[in-house]
């Protein structure tokens, strides 16, 4: 798919496209960069740093994989956004190194939807409880904006769009009752498989890999 008909579809909905680009060579990913895309995201740290390094300086990265609380630091200079907060002792080490750099990460906090084991995330009971008993006020040098979520692995469309339809629910009550302001309006959901959908459903940002790089 042409990266130009992918972002008009996505600006029907005033959403973001953020091209996926891991496992591509430097060259095919610079051609979407000439097409106008500056939101690019990795899901390895080293991946990322990689051709942030090679890439140009208006790039804004998105780190959408597991995050280590050991390449916290080492990411943190490189990073636009974060959409993989899973728990909260990686939030304060993100806050630890933030505050340390003097500068203030955004992050999405990342929720487990989908039915695979494999797929990681706060659990919905467990990301509640955190918000009332964990101290997330402290976290000063670390912005909220948002959630992510991921749809199970399946063909069939109706489970998908559920998974979206209660991600968007949840966004919404937690806009109303942990986060309340401006800042915390994104909502990370869709991939080449399900992006349509997920637009349907609320998605404000878009992360499409494998449908912009195939030939």
């Amino acid at each position: 798919m042409n990266y130009l008909d992918l972002k008009s579809a996505c600006d029907s909905h005033d959403a973001l496209v953020v091209t996926v680009s891991k496992m591509q060579e430097i060259e095919k990913v610079m051609k979407i960069y000439h097409q106008g895309c500056r939101d690019f995201a990795e899901n390895r740290v080293h991946e990322l740093i990689k051709k942030a390094k090679q890439m140009p300086m208006d790039v804004r990265w998105h780190l959408i994989g597991q995050l280590q609380r050991n390449k916290v630091k080492e990411i943190l200079p490189y990073v636009h956004l974060i959409h993989s907060v899973d728990r909260f002792s990686l939030l304060e080490e993100i806050h630890k190194h933030a505050v340390e750099m003097g500068k203030k990460v955004s992050v999405l906090l990342e929720l487990k939807l989908a039915q695979e084991d494999t797929k990681s995330g706060f659990l919905v009971d467990e990301l509640y409880k955190s918000l009332k008993e964990d101290n997330w006020s402290k976290m000063t040098h670390v912005k909220v904006i948002g959630i992510m979520a991921m749809a199970s692995n399946t063909t069939d469309q109706a489970i998908i769009r559920n998974e979206f339809k209660l991600a968007k629910s949840i966004f919404e009550q937690l806009k109303l009752n942990f986060f309340a302001g401006a800042e915390f309006n994104q909502l990370s959901m869709g991939m080449s498989s399900d992006y349509l959908i997920a637009l349907e459903e609320g998605s404000t940002i878009v992360r499409v890999g494998s449908l912009l790089f195939t030939e």
